[in-house]
């Protein structure tokens, strides 16, 4: 285990925040400071040949690249998926935005005590020890970087349509979009494939089919390629959902029909003015005969779904 200084674990507790500009990624066994040994991806034109400040630095697995001069770093990040070697007395010094993540399958290692790896001022890491994924220095970024998270009803379809964007992914694999009617209970309804690794905005939508007036409550679990998952705030919308439900005669004398626009599962009630609840009914075909004869003459209110929907006058 390494003990780390107060001012690393203060900076430990902190949000990184990447302000990575390029990436890039070795494609080739190579040093450090040979351009040959890496490929740039979408740099500013002039930018370095070899990894510089606010980049990302991808070792991918199967790969080996040594650390052969003093390299200072500002807001990079270093994905190891291969093995990243360092020659005695070479180092690798991060500032406070900084990280290196080594996940499973990764390798780090020095010939001696003289290679380093420094973060935030201090020595973390030195060749007298050899790491194998998972290994971390610093605060690794978020899989993803939520940057907007809507729900509206569908203007074209029964249903609510969901909308989403990242500005930035690292391996992201996926999203679950989960389904409440109380915020406590939580039904999986869907899944949505991830870009994987992107520095520019993403969007995405998915629709929810659905006639249920009420309050629905979502929420988005992010998932990434190592398993890990985290979940978006809560997002709530009341749907009123406008069918083309006809009701004849209104008056009623013995009995009342609502004509619904298609068959489905419905709940429809009745009420008197006072509020008590007189009919508490079921219907899933696409009409419905409402007995009225055992009710006096009166004014009479009528629910579909929770929601109201007319006045019903009876009339005998």
């Amino acid at each position: 285990m390494k003990t780390l200084s107060l001012c690393t674990l203060f900076f430990l507790l902190i949000a990184f925040k990447s302000e990575a500009t390029c990436t890039y990624t070795a494609v080739q066994n190579g040093d450090w400071g040979n351009p040959s040994t890496w490929q740039k991806t979408n740099c500013a034109a002039g930018s370095p040949s070899i990894p510089s400040n606010y980049s990302e630095i991808i070792i991918p697995s199967s790969i080996t690249v040594t650390v052969n001069n003093m390299y200072p770093l500002n807001g990079v990040g270093i994905l190891v998926y291969g093995h990243l070697f360092f020659i005695s007395g070479k180092k690798i010094e991060l500032d406070c935005n900084s990280y290196l993540d080594i996940p499973p399958g990764g390798y780090l290692s020095g010939e001696s005590n003289g290679a380093k790896i420094g973060f935030c001022g201090d020595w973390v890491w030195s060749g007298s020890t050899s790491e194998s994924g998972p290994y971390s220095i610093g605060i690794l970024p978020l899989p993803i970087t939520l940057s907007t998270f809507n729900i509206s009803e569908s203007e074209n379809t029964s249903g609510i349509d969901l909308y989403w964007s990242t500005s930035s992914e690292q391996n992201n694999a996926y999203f679950e979009i989960l389904h409440s009617y109380d915020a406590l209970s939580w039904d999986y309804v869907g899944k949505i494939m991830g870009v994987g690794n992107s520095q520019v905005e993403t969007r995405y939508s998915y629709h929810f089919p659905t006639e249920q007036k009420g309050i629905h409550y979502f929420r988005l679990k992010q998932t990434d390629t190592d398993g890990k998952a985290t979940s978006s705030e809560i997002k709530s919308i009341l749907f009123q959902y406008a069918t083309e439900t006809e009701i004849y005669p209104n008056p009623a004398n013995q009995i009342t029909t609502l004509q619904f626009d298609k068959a489905n599962n419905r709940q429809i009630q009745l009420f008197n003015t006072a509020g008590v609840l007189l009919e508490n009914l079921e219907s899933s075909e696409d009409m419905y005969h409402l007995q009225t004869a055992p009710y006096e003459n009166g004014i009479y209110l009528l629910f579909i779904d929770g929601a109201f929907f007319t006045k019903l006058i009876i009339q005998h």
